[in-house]
């Protein structure tokens, strides 16, 4: 017992006696940290969200795009016919079919471009919308993403798991139920 009293101390007094090398040696590390954030990493980080606007930023307009195209279809399109509710979702924008959903009792409702011709606009604009989300998702961390997660309109990462993403864009409808 008396011997691990004794290398208790003597670790004690060693690190007593040593503590400006650790605290030198942490002030180092802290210092390297702070320059490589400051001087290295954040000005990565501008120049990458720079470049990115400079090429895609016109993408930040497709949503604007987007709600003026659902406005439109929506007008044409019939309350649900379950439960009467006038907000509809984007469900299914994939196939050659557009798939609609009522918000309140989820019913699906299924249009062809035959019937309804702008779904083709909102198809493409669906996959322009799909380019951003993902690019904020995969630099939810820096400042890329910090910055397209404060001009997106739509809340697009408060989806359900089951849910597709696209879900998140909805629009009202016009017309009466039928």
């Amino acid at each position: 017992m008396e011997s691990a009293q004794f290398l208790l101390a003597y670790n004690l007094s060693f690190l007593f006696d040593h503590l400006w090398l650790l605290s030198a040696l942490l002030l180092v590390i802290f210092c390297t940290i702070a320059y490589w954030l400051n001087f290295i990493e954040l000005p990565r980080q501008k120049r990458d969200k720079n470049e990115w606007l400079e090429k895609y930023g016109d993408l930040l307009e497709v949503e604007q795009t987007m709600t003026g195209l659902l406005h439109e279809f929506g007008q044409d399109l019939p309350c649900c016919s379950k439960c009467g509710n006038e907000e509809m979702q984007l469900w299914d924008v994939r196939n050659k079919y557009l798939v609609v959903r009522c918000t309140n009792c989820k019913v699906n409702r299924t249009y062809s471009r035959e019937s309804k011709p702008l779904i083709g606009d909102i198809k493409t604009t669906s996959f322009d919308i799909h380019k951003l989300v993902e690019t904020d998702s995969l630099k939810k961390h820096e400042m890329l993403g910090q910055y397209l997660l404060g001009h997106l309109r739509f809340p697009y990462f408060k989806t359900g798991i089951n849910a597709p993403m696209i879900s998140a864009i909805t629009f009202k409808t016009g017309a009466a139920p039928t």
